[in-house]
């Protein structure tokens, strides 16, 4: 049976039913490779903008990775010259890492991305991401032993730096888009990359184009189901964090400690998860192992600190708090960055800082610092609930000669020279944020 086609109709009822936010003359970034995905993506999209007094603006990601790079970016830099749509073209340069190249390619693409956005203040990102790409991500998390949430496919909208990624084909088959390329005559090209069998995600996808009819409709009845218990899971989740989590905007979070051991085992792993995910601005939990340790040390110890997924557990008689450890971000923060006026960064993978009228730099936080900075603030005592291993996880900012750190010690300095510095991880809390 050949798969319809997505008209300019459907495509409107498709945003409409999945609750498509955006601003008055929406400003959308459309993720564009070349591929037959993206450009029914733009296609269907441009004409929903135009009827919608909006406009588009392409971006474009060359990985660098391969002969027909710079051949692909010229292809769609002629399309969206024959289009009259507006092209950013994002590159990743330099030597390229050995191992785990899917996953740290995609990783160096959001983030580019994502920045640019932030910079030029749009606030819609759109991707290409179909049906397809959803059943090959749950069958490599069920292959590699995830279970319940981590599970969870592409989600087809989440929220990064006060940005809005939003995948309206999640639903989709391919092959429509495939169909709607071909209806409407857009030619497109082929990344040889999609044909490599060394890549976990080909392998994947060579294994469910393989399958009988009924090999997937059993997948694909099995991926919905999972859908709608994660669903449940998630609600369940949401609601508990949301009535018995404390959150501090310098990234400490707290838990009744009665509250977490009267809910049962398998909900204890889900809350630990989405809280040291959040905590630490990592895309993936510890693996379930090393969550039912440390809830066998929570309920047979009084005080304790546990370190996991680059944060601090520190469990007492009451309650349980979690904040980022330090040791990790040494590792991984101890260069100083700077922030040129107009400009934004993502420090930590936690703190997202815009700078509208100063250059300044961030940088992290030592003893040595701390001891010469903190005999100039006259609320220093005011600020005694948060003690120093929680100072020395925040970014050092200064600019104009003023040292300040966000949140704690002197930050109406920042307000007052249009600095903003908000908590914002990769992963949010929960759907409703918090």
């Amino acid at each position: 049976m050949v798969e319809k086609t997505i008209n300019e109709e459907e495509f409107g009822y498709i945003l409409k039913k999945k609750k498509f936010l955006c601003e008055k003359n929406p400003h959308v970034a459309l993720c564009v490779s070349g591929g037959p995905d993206s450009l029914a993506l733009l296609f269907l999209m441009n004409q929903w903008l135009e009827k919608n007094k909006g406009c588009s603006t392409v971006i474009h990601f060359n990985h660098n990775l391969r002969k027909e790079s710079k051949q692909e970016e010229q292809f769609v830099r002629n399309l969206c010259k024959k289009l009259g749509v507006a092209l950013k073209v994002l590159s990743w340069n330099g030597s390229k890492p050995k191992t785990s190249l899917m996953k740290k390619s995609r990783d160096e693409r959001y983030k580019q991305i994502i920045k640019y956005c932030a910079d030029k203040e749009i606030i819609t990102i759109m991707t290409a991401h179909h049906l397809n790409d959803c059943l090959e991500t749950y069958l490599m998390r069920r292959l590699r032993g995830y279970s319940t949430l981590g599970l969870n496919s592409i989600p087809m909208v989440n929220t990064q730096e006060k940005l809005q990624i939003f995948r309206p084909f999640i639903d989709i088959k391919k092959e429509r888009l495939i169909n709607t390329c071909k209806i409407n005559k857009l030619n497109w090209i082929n990344d040889s990359s999609n044909l490599d069998n060394k890549y976990e995600r080909v392998r994947i996808r060579n294994h469910i184009n393989g399958l009988s009819k009924e090999e997937y409709k059993n997948l694909l009845a099995e991926y919905k189901k999972s859908l709608v218990v994660n669903f449940k899971i998630e609600e369940k989740l949401d609601n508990y964090l949301i009535k018995n989590l404390s959150f501090f905007n310098y990234g400490k979070f707290s838990l009744s400690k009665k509250s977490f051991l009267n809910t049962c085992e398998n909900m204890q792993v889900e809350i630990l998860k989405k809280i040291l995910v959040t905590c630490s601005g990592n895309i993936y939990p510890p693996k379930t192992l090393s969550l039912q340790n440390l809830i066998k040390k929570i309920k047979f110890n009084q005080k304790f600190k546990f370190s996991i997924n680059w944060c601090i557990v520190n469990v007492n008689n009451t309650s349980i708090e979690f904040y980022r450890e330090y040791e990790k971000i040494k590792r991984f923060s101890s260069v100083k960055k700077y922030i040129k006026k107009s400009s934004s960064l993502l420090w930590d993978n936690r703190f997202f800082i815009k700078t509208l009228k100063n250059d300044l730099s961030c940088e992290i936080m030592t003893e040595k610092k701390w001891l010469r900075i903190k005999k100039r603030y006259k609320n220093f005592c005011e600020n005694r609930n948060v003690y120093f291993e929680i100072i020395k996880t925040l970014p050092l900012i200064k600019f104009k000669n003023i040292d300040v750190i966000p949140f704690v010690l002197n930050h109406d300095e920042l307000l007052r020279n249009s600095i903003m510095v908000n908590f914002c991880p990769k992963i949010p809390l929960t759907k409703k944020n918090f």
